[in-house]
């Protein structure tokens, strides 16, 4: 994924931000993923950053309506 950052009132807050990443499902309901971000300077004076990440993505299952009208 890449993203770019645009802010029209000032100039010097524009970054791009490309990232690498993968996500595995561990079960039905978790989710794992790792990923890597490198931000480019700009202007110069900021320093570019490379980032590590890692998140769990919890899903909770939700009763439909169509199994309880089915029933009556």
């Amino acid at each position: 994924m890449m993203e770019y950052y645009a802010n029209f009132g000032n100039g010097s807050v524009d970054r791009f931000r490309p990232q690498l990443g993968v996500e595995l499902r561990v079960t039905k309901m978790l989710n794992f993923e790792m990923f890597w971000s490198h931000q480019f300077k700009n202007p110069p004076e900021i320093p570019s950053v490379d980032a590590f990440g890692m998140t769990v993505k919890f899903y909770f299952k939700r009763n439909s309506n169509k199994s309880r009208n089915n029933n009556t």
